[in-house]
């Protein structure tokens, strides 16, 4: 488990991401603001999960209506043409 964590030769982009994330955070050392982002990283993954399997479930469900939808125009069309076949002067 690590006690410290040390970066160094950070980039121009690298200090101005964490000057960045201190103006939004309650922080003001970047080892806490960056433990900040990386548990709100992994918060955001979870969630995003949670939704992805959410909207597989609605895919599925729209599917399994979309069948129904078809099979049921299928079996009025069957009906409406057996209807338009049948006269009833020929029974005569």
């Amino acid at each position: 488990m690590a006690k410290n964590i040390i970066i160094r030769n950070l980039t121009a982009a690298d200090n101005k991401m964490l000057s960045e994330l201190k103006a939004e955070s309650f922080h003001d050392t970047n080892s806490k603001v960056l433990l900040e982002a990386g548990y709100s990283y992994l918060k955001t993954r979870q969630h995003l999960g949670r939704v992805r399997s959410e909207l597989a479930a609605v895919r599925l469900k729209y599917e399994e209506l979309l069948d129904a939808v078809l099979k049921r125009q299928a079996a009025d069309k069957n009906l409406a043409d057996a209807c338009m076949k049948f006269n009833p002067a020929d029974e005569n």
